[in-house]
């Protein structure tokens, strides 16, 4: 379940992806839901994690667990080569260091046992810290508070994570991850709805 919740912004992204790919090869409708034939359109992967939803489907741990896959098998049909791939990468740059607890990315990285076991401790350690840095909430409204804590604890975390690397493991997913990307995220208000992504010169990842 841990895993599932990780990914949903990463696939929600993918949708709109698959919603631009549609309108480049001639399809009808528009991102986000707004004109022709997708007005008005839930996303699917959202309405999957409604728990209201998966109880209504009767959904198991098990068909809850293959879905992100299945989405990723979806996209391929869709989207070119080279747009999949990038895709894949900025997935991986928006789960940030907790894709390194996927037993498919530590495959991949080939970790050992000892750096396996290591990563399984620090992560566990850094749920049980974001657990006790926000049980106090946002205090007040101190919303900008409280996304610069979360940021700095973000990247604490990243470092941590990172350092049981090798330097060439760290090489290795520098190239998984790609060149660094910035996703922006819908505002209401201020005209930036749908707005496009835009490369970052300093990441987490560097």
């Amino acid at each position: 379940m841990r895993k599932w919740t990780l990914t949903l912004t990463s696939f929600t992204l993918a949708l709109g992806l698959v919603a631009l790919a549609n309108a480049q090869q001639g399809g009808r409708g528009g991102f986000g839901g707004f004109g022709g034939g997708t007005a008005g359109r839930n996303d699917p992967i959202q309405l999957l994690n409604n728990a209201s939803v998966k109880k209504e489907l009767d959904l198991s741990e098990e068909q809850v667990e293959k879905i992100p896959e299945a989405v990723m098998k979806s996209l391929a049909e869709v989207l070119s080569s080279d747009q999949m791939n990038r895709f894949k990468q900025i997935e991986l740059q928006q789960r940030g260091s907790s894709a390194l607890a996927d037993a498919k990315i530590q495959d991949a990285l080939k970790l050992t046992d000892e750096q396996r076991s290591n990563l399984k401790t620090i992560q566990e350690d850094i749920r049980r810290e974001q657990k006790e840095l926000f049980a106090g909430g946002t205090r007040g409204g101190d919303f900008k508070g409280i996304q610069e804590k979360m940021e700095n604890f973000r990247k604490e975390s990243q470092t941590k994570v990172l350092g049981v690397l090798t330097a060439d493991q760290k090489k290795a997913w520098r190239q998984m991850t790609g060149e660094p990307f910035k996703l922006e995220r819908p505002t209401f208000g201020g005209g930036n709805f749908g707005g496009k992504g835009t490369r970052n010169k300093k990441t987490d990842n560097e």
